[in-house]
């Protein structure tokens, strides 16, 4: 009994071995959330600038990853503040006038699609829309997930281009459930 509970954990240390390896080796990274749909996503660090509708991973901007680490919308990982990055979608790169206020998110005047920030979280917990007006400087990015549940720049504002680690590409990804 002992020995055949002793090879079934080899064998799973063996694969998760395997499985951690060959994701380092493909540059890869998991989502776990439900912002985005769960999968393995490969990294590209950037050869051209970013762009509107890149789907990219960024760390989350300091005091607001220390509240979605505390209320468990994100992992611990290895961005600045402990926390692990989240993908997103560029909504809005520089030059473009961004609004983002109770009604949702507008971007040269038009406002993006299931963009209207949430006033509550899953849990019931209050959540506060992030207000900004402003022509976008040069390194700042606005990012959102068209979902009520992502936790985004709705809530987090303006992001700077220092915390973009990386393009993601699709490798594999499970069907949503409806």
């Amino acid at each position: 009994m002992l020995r055949s509970a002793l090879g079934i954990s080899a064998g799973i240390f063996g694969a998760a071995l395997i499985v951690h390896v060959a994701l380092e080796h493909l540059n890869a990274w998991i989502n776990v959330s439900d912002s985005l749909p769960l999968g393995i996503y490969q990294t590209e660090k950037a050869a051209r600038p970013y762009v509107k509708g890149d789907l990219v991973l960024s760390c989350v901007p300091g005091v607001y990853a220390d509240f979605a680490f505390d209320r468990g919308y994100i992992s611990s990982g290895r961005c600045s503040a402990r926390t692990a990055p989240v993908g997103k979608y560029i909504a809005a790169e520089p030059g473009d006038r961004v609004l983002i206020n109770e009604q949702g998110v507008y971007v040269n005047g038009t406002r993006l699609e299931h963009s209207q920030p949430a006033l509550r979280d899953g849990e019931g917990r209050h959540l506060l829309c992030r207000h900004v007006d402003k022509v976008l400087a040069e390194g700042e990015y606005i990012l959102l997930n068209p979902k009520v549940s992502s936790f985004d720049s709705r809530y987090f504002g303006i992001v700077d281009e220092k915390l973009l680690i990386a393009r993601l590409k699709v490798l594999l990804t499970l069907p949503e459930q409806a």
